[in-house]
This record gives structure tokens, sequence and C-alpha cells, in this order.
């Protein structure tokens, strides 16, 4: 199990290691402390178990191949529009386990296991159910069929586009 991201605890780096601490899941935690939360940090560092490795930050070319080598990407925040770092992770193999909280289920749909970030239990029986499912690449298609830069830049356009054009329309009544 893997879980990218910077190291505060807004997105509970702790909770998953608390709720996996001692088990036989191996997890590696990939970022750097948040510079305002350094205590934070050691504290995840202290409370690691074993089965806990923690990188540090990456360069992000590196976070493929990290991906890759796991089976599932666990990003159980308080809160999350949807983690960017959960789409890389799909794309890259991973079955995905995030937050019940926030808006990462209008992304992700079905295709995710959902946690609630305040229950170890909710954590580690999210995690287990996904390590346990067979992997799919079925949101990977999702993702690339709604998610891309491409996409994303095409929606920006469209939507300045709509605004130009209404606007266009209140200058022709204003005449």
């Amino acid at each position: 199990v893997m879980m990218a991201g910077r190291v505060e605890p807004h997105k509970n780096q702790l909770g998953l290691i608390r709720a996996l601490r001692d088990s036989d899941v191996e997890v590696v935690i990939v970022g750097p402390p948040h510079p305002h939360h350094p205590g934070y940090y050691r504290q995840c560092e202290a409370e690691a178990g074993a089965n806990v490795r923690m990188l540090g930050g990456v360069p992000h070319e590196e976070l493929p191949r990290l991906y890759r080598q796991a089976r599932v990407h666990a990003l159980p925040t308080f809160y999350e529009t949807t983690g960017l770092v959960s789409l890389e992770a799909a794309l890259s193999g991973c079955s995905i386990v995030t937050t019940s909280r926030g808006h990462a289920r209008e992304y992700l749909g079905d295709h995710a296991w959902y946690c609630d970030p305040d229950d170890l239990e909710s954590i580690r029986r999210a995690v287990r159910a996904a390590l346990e499912a067979p992997a799919s690449r079925d949101l990977a298609d999702l993702i690339r069929s709604r998610y891309t830069w491409a996409h994303t830049a095409r929606a920006t356009y469209g939507a300045y586009q709509t605004v130009i054009d209404r606007r266009r329309g209140l200058n022709r009544r204003d005449q």
C-alpha cells in the first residue's frame, strides 16, 4: 500500500499508519513534511511499525515507478476534491482507497473503496478489501476518457467561450 502526498495532518498519514501498524501489509509513505507541520512528520515516523517505510519527498518523475510497485494507493484524507495522486496511481494500475468526505466519489464512483478518515477500522477494512479484490482497469479507462489534461483544457476553453458569448450577447442588447 502506498500513500503519496505532502505529510500533514489534513492528509492523515498517521491514520493510515495506525490502521495498518504491525499488520502484514507493507505501507510506503511518499512525500515531504509540510513546512508548517514538521512535528506531524516526526510523529508519523515514531508511530510507524516495522511494516511502514517513509521515503520522504521524491522527484515527481519517480512516482510512476513507485505506483507500479504498489497494489493499492490509499488517501484517507479528511477532505479531498479528488486527489491527483489517486488519478495518477489508478493510471499506473493501483486500486484506490480514498476518503468518504469531500468529492472523490464524484470522480471515482464505484471504482474505489471509501473510508472514514476518523475511523481506523474503516481505513483498515477499505485497504483490505482493495488488496483482496482483483485488479481492474475500469478506473484507468474512466480517467483516460474524462480526466486528462486535454479534457481539462477543452472544458476550460468551453467555459471561457460561454462567458465570452454571453458577454457579447449582453453587449448587443445594451446597444
